[in-house]
């Protein structure tokens, strides 16, 4: 794509949470994913940790009739999810906050690091458990292997409709195995040809406590739900994962089910 001299100058800035939704998020895909494995038309979506929340903002433009639930820590963050049919609660997801039932809840962006210890794990996971409806679903994503504590990058590039392309490094900093402790930073930045339109270096930091999926099923299953599978390549229409099918780094979603009562 040719620009006119000056031309990358007149383009419009993107602050970092555009960038995020631009090249990290994929909330049409997701969405479809969850409404699959719901199966049976659900009609409120909880997204916790949810940012601007566009999860919450795509699920409900999906159908009418349609109404979600968008928890955060962060009220300036928050501030952009207004949308009708989203409602929004400033709280923080450790807490034990009077939340609207719903038949999807969805802990996405590995925020499940954010439960630090096994009691807070717990907890998060029996108040979930009470607020799905029946038949109900919680899903959530973490990621792991051998390479899950070494330091590194991990580059992902996504081109936009004006032919720009937003590059997103998410680069691990800190690895701690023996406390399970891991400080990633994502960095972002968008190009036009040769041109950075914007950049933004650590636009996200994040602390978790690294979860082994066999120590999430065991949480799980203390809590009371009825059953879990893993998922990976949400686009794939495979119905599961197994160990044998990742290799030395993997992201992958954990589906929880509440049960029929």
């Amino acid at each position: 794509m040719h620009v006119p001299a000056g031309g990358a100058d007149r383009q419009p800035t993107m602050d970092r949470h555009s960038l995020y939704e631009a090249a990290v998020q994929d909330a049409e895909q997701l969405c479809a994913f969850l409404e699959r494995l719901h199966g049976a038309g659900p009609s409120r979506l909880g997204e916790d940790c949810c940012g601007t929340a566009l999860l919450a903002r795509t699920f409900v433009a999906r159908a009418p009739g349609r109404d979600a639930v968008a928890l955060d820590l962060d009220p300036v963050v928050l501030a952009r999810a207004c949308a009708p049919g989203v409602v929004r609660v400033h709280g923080d997801l450790r807490a034990n906050l009077e939340l609207p039932t719903c038949d999807l809840v969805h802990l996405g962006n590995f925020s499940v690091g954010y439960l630090r210890t096994r009691a807070e794990l717990l907890g998060y996971l029996d108040r979930t458990r009470r607020r799905l409806a029946p038949g109900g679903v919680l899903t959530l994503d973490t990621y792991g292997g051998a390479r899950a504590y070494q330091r590194g990058v991990i580059e992902r590039r996504r081109v936009l409709r004006d032919g720009s392309v937003v590059e997103a490094r998410f680069e691990r900093v800190e690895c701690d195995p023996l406390r399970a402790r891991v400080v990633d930073h994502l960095h972002l930045r968008r190009r036009l040809g040769a041109a950075v339109l914007d950049d933004h270096p650590r636009a996200f930091i994040y602390e978790w406590r690294l979860w082994t999926p066999m120590e999430l099923v065991e949480a799980v299953e203390e809590a009371g739900f009825a059953g879990w599978r893993w998922h990976a390549e949400l686009g794939s229409g495979r119905a599961g994962v197994s160990g044998a099918d990742l290799d030395e780094e993997w992201v992958v979603l954990m589906e929880v089910s509440r049960g029929p009562t």
